[in-house]
């Protein structure tokens, strides 16, 4: 059904109670060319499978949803993108995890330090932005050694 592009059909059974949300069913739509993560995650997160949902949010690049789950634990909390892009890579392959870096290089630059630190606003002013500004994107050695420890980038061979 789901090779078949029966997508529609298969979430409406899904609606009727013909079929249970499993985490075998999800993984077959994770797996296809046609579903993809996105159809995959309502489906781990009824059946219960937290890693797999997560990993799905991972491989579809969307920061926010990631940003929201880790505040789920932890409202101070902010994700750790590379131990993120680990985890991807070692449960998909590294392949899959180009969503995930294309959004981390569409990450705007974190804020600047204040040019006086006895400025009590401008130290207040910063500390404000510095808490409500995004993750920053990990070091490149690290993303590249991560997805060379998964085979996601060619060794050079001389």
């Amino acid at each position: 059904m789901v090779a078949q592009g029966q997508l529609p059909l298969l979430q409406r059974w899904i609606g009727e109670g013909r079929l249970r949300p499993s985490e075998q069913l999800a993984d077959v739509l994770c797996d296809a060319e046609r579903g993809g993560p996105a159809a995959a995650l309502p489906m781990y997160r009824e059946a219960g499978v937290d890693e797999k949902a997560t990993l799905c949010l991972v491989e579809t690049g969307d920061l926010e949803a990631l940003r929201e789950e880790s505040r789920k634990e932890d409202p101070a909390s902010k994700p750790d993108w590379l131990a993120l892009l680990g985890r991807l890579c070692a449960a998909r392959g590294a392949r899959r995890a180009r969503p995930l870096l294309d959004a981390l290089y569409a990450l705007p630059p974190p804020p600047t330090p204040p040019d006086d630190p006895t400025d009590a606003l401008e130290v207040a002013s910063y500390n404000i932005e510095l808490a409500h500004a995004p993750p920053p994107m990990p070091p490149l050695e690290a993303i590249v050694g991560t997805l060379l420890d998964h085979g996601g980038l060619p060794l050079a061979t001389e």
